[in-house]
Parts: structure tokens; sequence; C-alpha cells
């Protein structure tokens, strides 16, 4: 599902009409627009023209100065297509610093290969190719092209800046339709020049956008889509593969899904038999649902499909039941034919999955919030989310990716938008208990015990399943220890009702403090870095936005040799901001044991930028006070 909606939702290119000379030449860019831009998109147009509730053409045109090479990326002619479409008109030019030609493409010099991840199965995703050569910066390149669909179920998004450190000169684009088909469309982000023109029996809207000057990204800025300027684009009526729908409402969306999986449950009856042998014992229907899924999870393996209207329509149930693998489609209808067999009731459920794709606007119903399906499993006194596409992902654990957003829960009525879990700060957590036995030189030997539940499971979950090497590498890598040695190590996934895991470190490591001459000075090395920064940059022009919060409570017990004592150990100090609370503890527990205890809590929210002063005392605050060291001295 993800990989077919590239083909119509990846859009950051551009149509034809008559450009200017100076915008081959890179002198003639303002030096507004150069400021943080690696490069600047002189010219950017592009013209759709519908003639049909299934079939319409986008013409594209881009002109592009690459001031350096971390602006290649914008160099790139990309044209995607599939057996629905085709590409009937490309070419571009290479142009140097002065605007003087440096080569005009031909077809062979364009690429044009199957575009399929390395998890896809079957897929007719297509792409046209092509990368400059030249690297005598600045450069500048002109694309046109022009590709003509006979299938429709979005126009995808117009996103006339494709990141940061990107400007732009102008940026047009154009639709144009038959007045009989509706043109959903949604600004976002910028005060778009706009116009809607009706002639005859044809409505022409234009945007435009000029002048925008790159931005830097900056760490916890918001996602994509709430800070670039973005069009949301949707047809009504749609017609694909021979289905047909009308958008306007996720009601209706959802009845044009339901089309597509209505009859795809069967199973065959060796299957059923076994389901019922499985959970005819078991009394609690929440546990019967758990056994079905563990049953899906050993049976199939995710694979992706792409094929057609297989992008959007899952497998049979029995094709998977036989075969033992598919998409994010397929695995969540085949696991509710499963769970049917047993008569448990669930909703296949459409959603939008990570930080850049969601449905954020559940005013505007449309394909291009949404890339992946899960599972509904509504009961009696309790309600069940199913991620469906790994083997090893606990059960009613759906991931941060899918959590805490609107998702469109289909049904013989239609679709219906409803919310998945949210996993709050409380339930985020990493609890630790490392215990330190330091020497007179400053070396140390160490075991850490550690528990990752829910959103912070994520931080271990995907090194789990990883050979004994391969988790040892990344626990190296992870922990924050000068000359560490790993002499033992488990890694376990302890879910039950929760996603948990648990971590056990034995090791050692050759500098833990640092001895001068009678005195060892003990830094407070908690040995897992910090998931929050320790300052944001003070010229901050985004807002700040924390997706997720989340808690650690750290226990560290050092015991010190006993030639020395304690001669200086910090206090307790406690920090409190709207970003979060910190608190630290220092104790000593006999002669030579200190225990010190640090609780954290990051709360997920949205700050102003302005809010950055605040934000960095918290953070600077925090630390300074895991600067701090204990102070060790020899016994006289």
């Amino acid at each position: 599902m993800k990989t077919l909606f590239l083909t119509f939702l990846c859009t950051f290119f551009f149509s034809i009409p008559v450009f200017s000379q100076s915008s081959r030449d890179a002198a003639s860019i303002p030096d507004s627009l150069k400021k943080h831009a690696d490069a600047v998109i002189r010219e950017y147009q592009v013209t759709y023209n519908r003639t049909g509730a299934g079939s319409y053409s986008r013409k594209v045109h881009l002109v592009a100065t690459i001031l350096n090479s971390n602006g290649r990326g914008e160099a790139n002619l990309v044209v995607m297509y599939d057996h629905n479409s085709n590409v009937s008109q490309i070419g571009g030019t290479v142009y140097d610093a002065h605007g003087k030609t440096v080569k005009r493409l031909r077809n062979k010099d364009i690429r044009d290969f199957a575009y399929n991840e390395s998890y896809t199965l079957f897929g007719d995703n297509r792409v046209k190719f092509f990368r400059p050569a030249y690297k005598l910066y600045p450069y500048t390149v002109e694309y046109h092209y022009k590709v003509n669909y006979d299938d429709l179920v979005g126009f995808g998004n117009w996103v006339p800046v494709s990141g940061y450190n990107t400007s732009v000169e102008e940026a047009e684009m154009t639709f144009i339709t038959p007045n009989k088909f509706q043109l959903r469309h949604k600004e976002l982000n910028n005060d778009f020049d706009f116009s809607e023109t009706t002639e005859k029996n044809t409505v022409t809207y234009h945007w435009q956008l000029s002048g925008f000057k790159a931005l830097e990204w900056e760490r916890l800025a918001p996602d994509f889509m709430d800070v670039f300027p973005v069009v949301l684009l949707s047809p009504d009526e749609m017609s694909y593969e021979g289905t047909t729908g009308n958008f306007a409402t996720w009601k209706g969306y959802g009845a044009w899904t339901y089309q597509l999986i209505r009859d795809r449950t069967l199973l065959p009856e060796e299957t059923i038999l076994k389901l019922v042998r499985l959970t005819d014992s078991i009394p609690d229907k929440r546990d019967k649902v758990k056994a079905v899924y563990r049953y899906m999870q050993k049976k199939t393996r995710y694979v992706n499909i792409a094929l057609g209207i297989g992008g959007f329509q899952p497998l049979m149930a029995e094709d998977v039941d036989a075969k033992g693998y598919g998409d994010c489609k397929a695995l969540s209808n085949y696991t509710r034919s499963l769970l049917k067999a047993i008569g448990i009731d669930s909703y296949y459920t459409v959603i939008g999955s990570g930080d850049y794709r969601q449905i954020k606007y559940p005013d505007f119903p449309g394909a291009s919030q949404m890339n992946h399906a899960i599972l509904f499993v509504p009961l009696d006194k309790d309600t069940i989310w199913l991620e469906c596409t790994s083997q090893q992902i606990p059960f009613g654990y759906i991931s941060l990716d899918n959590a805490n957003r609107y998702a469109l829960q289909i049904s013989a009525d239609g679709g219906k938008l409803v919310r998945t879990p949210e996993y709050t700060e409380q339930d985020n957590r990493r609890d630790s208990h490392i215990q330190v036995n330091l020497q007179n030189n400053g070396a140390a030997s160490f075991q850490l015990n550690s528990e990752f539940e829910e959103g912070n499971f994520e931080d271990v979950f995907g090194v789990l399943h990883l050979s004994a090497k391969e988790q040892k590498d990344a626990l190296t890598r992870w922990l924050d220890v000068p000359g560490l040695t790993i002499h033992h190590f488990s890694m376990q996934d302890i879910s039950a009702d929760t996603a948990k895991a648990s971590l056990t470190i034995k090791g050692e490591t050759s500098r833990y403090a640092m001895p001068t001459g009678n005195r060892l000075f003990v830094s407070t090395n908690f040995l897992m870095e910090n998931s929050f920064p320790s300052h944001l940059r003070t010229d901050r022009q985004l807002d700040i936005y924390q997706r997720v919060g989340y808690s650690y409570q750290d226990t560290l017990t050092i015991n010190i040799p006993k030639e020395f004592k304690i001669e200086y150990m910090p206090t307790k100090t406690e920090l409190t901001s709207s970003f979060g609370n910190y608190e630290i503890t220092y104790q000593q527990n006999g002669d030579n044991t200190i225990e010190v205890t640090r609780k954290v809590v990051i709360h997920q929210g949205k700050y102003k930028a302005d809010d950055v002063k605040s934000i960095n005392d918290f953070l600077s605050g925090i630390a300074t006070q895991e600067r701090k060291k204990v102070v060790l001295v020899k016994k006289v």
C-alpha cells in the first residue's frame, strides 16, 4: 500500500510555461534566497488537466540551481509511472553557473527501471531517472515531462518546497477540470496567491508561491506538513481499475474501501478447524484474540504488494493462508478473517503511519493522508489494536508510528474516523538499576539492568531479534561509556499486558572516574545516553515539537574503593518546566557506597519558538547537573 501511493503522492515536481533566460544564471538569484540554501528552485510549474472520472494528465516544468554538493538531490530527474500511466514527454538541459548549456538530455541518458523496494514481491511501479554528473557548483538543471493517467484515486499533494535548505523563487500550479468534477483543496502554511475561474464548462484553479526563503533544519522541529507550504488536492468522484467511488466524505472513502475487502475473508475448512481447536478451551475473549494473533505471526511474513488495484486491495485470505505472506492490507484482512472464523468481529482500518503521513486534517477526506492498514478489535470491556505486519511486535502494541492519531475504520456502513491509543509519558518508561564497582585507578566494572516499556520498548525492539554479534555491536555503539568492554549481556522480550523488554549488561570501563593526585573525580554516568538534547539553538525559527512523552527512572549504586572516602557529594536538585521535570538525589550508604537516583519526565507537546529560552534553561540545567562529580579522597 505504501509503495503504490508514491505514484501519486510524491509530487515535488513541476509544468511547462515560459521561462526567463535569467533563471538559468546563478548570479541572478537574490541574496535573500541564497541564505541557508543548498539549492534554489528558480521555476516550478505543474499543470493538471482532468479529462474524465479516471483520467487526467500532469505536465511538469522545473528549473533549479544547485549551489553546493548538499543540494544535489534537487538536481535529480525522477518520474514515477505504472501500468495505469505513461510518460509522453520528457527532456532536460544542464547549464553551468552562467547559464551556458553543458548537456542536453537524450533518451539514452535517462534510466528506466522498476521501482520496487527489497520487501516488494509484486509491483508495477517504474521510474525514469537522471542524475547529472556535473559537479562544478553552482549549476542549473531544467526538466520537463508529461505523464498521462488512465485511472484515478487521488492527485497527491503539491509540495513546492521539497525540504530544508531549499529556496523557491517562483512556483505555480494550475488545475483544469470539467466543472462536473469537484476538486477539493486545502492550503497549508502559506498565503498562496490563489484564483479560481470558470469559462463555459471548465474550471481553472491556480496557485502561486514566490520568494520562499530556505529554512535550516532544527532539532525538535514540527512535522513537515506543519512547516512547509503544501496544497492538498482530492477528487470527489474517482475511478480506478473498474471501481468507482466518491471521496467527498470519509464515509464515502470507506464505502469504496469496503468494496475492495468485502468478499476476501474465505478460509479453508482445515484452517478453521485448527482455529477452533486452538481457541475452544480459552475462556477469555481477549486471550482468544491473542492466540489467533500469535498464530498469524508464526504462519506469515511481510512482503509488499503494489500491483495495480493490489496497491489498495488485500490478497484473498485463503491465498495468504496458502502462501504464508502478505502486505499490511493482506495480513490485516487475514487476521480479520481468522477472528471471524471463531466468531469475533474486527474492523479493517486504514491509517497514515509515521511522522510524515497521518490523517491530520479530518475535514479533508482523501487517499493522500493514508499509507497503512491495521486491525481494530472491539470487545465488550476492552479495545484491542493489532499491527499485523511484524512477526515479533507484541500483542496489542501498534507502535508510536500509529499511535494517538485518526484512523479510518471500514465497515459495510462506510468509513468512520476513530482514534488510536496514546502512549503517555507514564507508559513510555525506562527503569534502570546500575551497579558500579570503582577501582583505585578510575576504571570500573559494572552491571546494568534495564526495562523498556511501551514507547521506550522501541529503543531496543530493533535489536531484540538480531544475532548475538549484531546485538553486541549495537550496544557498544549505544552505551555512553569510555573504554567499554562487554563481558556478558542478554536482551529479552518480556511483554505481557504491555510491550516490554529487559536488558542486562555486565562489563567494564577503563575510565569511569578521573584520578588526580590523591583524589578521584567520579562522574554520575548512567551509561545510556539521554534521548533529549542538552540544548537547542537560541536563534530558532521553528516551533518546538516533542512528539512523544517519556520518563526515565535510574538508580546508580557506586561502590567506592576501601582506600577512599567521600570528600564532596552534590546535593539534591529538582528542575521543573513546561517541557519536563527532573530530579537527582545523592545519598551515602555506609562508608563505601553512593546511591544516585534520577527521575526524568519529558512532556509531549508543542511549544512556540520563543519558548526556547525557558526550555534551554531546563535542558542545560540537566546537563549541568549531570556534569557534576562526586569527589573521593584517599584516606590518610
